[in-house]
C-alpha cells in the first residue's frame, strides 16, 4: 500500500516493505507461539468465523499447525488435521488484518495441504464461510451430508451444530474410493 511520508512523497508502508522484501516464512509454530495463535484464531471465533480453541486443544495439536511469521509476528495459521486413515481436514485458518489479501492463506492451505499429501491422505475437507477461496485453490463443495459420519465429531460440540452455516469443501488428492479425480491444483513445494 502506497503512503503519503512527511514529504507528502509516496512511500510503501512499513508492512508492504516486510512483505515485499519476502521476509514472510512458513513454519511449523514454537510453544512459545501459542498465545499469538491463540489470540489470532480467538479473533475470528468472536466474529463467528471460526471455532475457539482452548490452550488445551491447541498444546495438544500444536504439530498440525503452520504459521506465516513477519520476523517475530505471526501473521496467520492453519492446521491440517488427520481425521481417518486417508481423509484429513484443514482447521483454525485465520490471518491478522492487516496481512490479508497478501496471499498468506492460499499459502497456508497448499502447505497442509502438501503435508496431507505427505501423510498418504486421499482427500481433504473444509467446513468454511468461504468456499470462494478454497474453490480458487481447487477445492469442490460438496453436500456435508456427504461426508464419513467420522467428521461429525467435533461439530456435535460446536454451538452452532443445530443451525450450521459453513459449507462443506473437498479436494481429492489422488484417485480413491471418494473420486476417480486426481490431484487438481499445482503444489509445487515452495520455500516461502
Amino acid at each position: 500500500m502506497l503512503v503519503k511520508n512527511t514529504c507528502g512523497l509516496l512511500a510503501l508502508s512499513k508492512l508492504d516493505l516486510v512483505y515485499l522484501n519476502k521476509k514472510l516464512s512458513y513454519c511449523r509454530p514454537q510453544i512459545t507461539d501459542v498465545e499469538a495463535v491463540k489470540e489470532l484464531i480467538d479473533a475470528y471465533s468472536a466474529d463467528g468465523i471460526t471455532i475457539p480453541r482452548s490452550y488445551n486443544y491447541l498444546y495438544q495439536n500444536l504439530r498440525d499447525f503452520i504459521v506465516c511469521k513477519a520476523g517475530d509476528e505471526i501473521a496467520g495459521c492453519c492446521s491440517i488435521h488427520l481425521v481417518w486413515e486417508d481423509l484429513a481436514e484443514v482447521k483454525s485458518l485465520a490471518i491478522k488484518k492487516e496481512f490479508q489479501n497478501r496471499g498468506i492463506g492460499a499459502r497456508l492451505v497448499k502447505k497442509c495441504v502438501l503435508d496431507a499429501k505427505g501423510f498418504g491422505a486421499a482427500r481433504i475437507y473444509a467446513l468454511t464461510k468461504a468456499p470462494q477461496f478454497f474453490e480458487k485453490l481447487g477445492f469442490k463443495r460438496a453436500a456435508r451430508e456427504d461426508l464419513p459420519t467420522k467428521v461429525w465429531g467435533e461439530c456435535i460440540n460446536c454451538m452452532r451444530y443445530y443451525k450450521c452455516d459453513e459449507t462443506a469443501v473437498v479436494l481429492d488428492l489422488k484417485p480413491s474410493a471418494f473420486s476417480g479425480h486426481s490431484l487438481p491444483i499445482k503444489l509445487a513445494a515452495e520455500n516461502t
